[in-house]
């Protein structure tokens, strides 16, 4: 199954890694900007976890 690992959402690069430190932990991290999403046991779960965005139209404001 072919992945599809979105550019960063901060910084718009398409340098991203895939990092894993033990069996356990795998996440995707930004090599421009620094930025990473959540760890998860599973490599395509890290992905899901990096290719998921902000809804903006559920956002809150906040005012003064």
């Amino acid at each position: 199954m072919r992945e599809i690992i979105k550019c960063c959402p901060f910084c718009g690069s398409n340098r991203v890694e895939v990092c894993r430190t033990n069996v356990n932990a795998c996440w995707i991290r930004c090599a421009d900007c620094g930025a990473d999403a959540e760890s998860a046991k599973a490599r395509m779960v890290a992905v899901k976890n990096w290719n998921r965005r902000f809804d903006r139209a559920a956002a809150a404001t906040i005012t003064d």
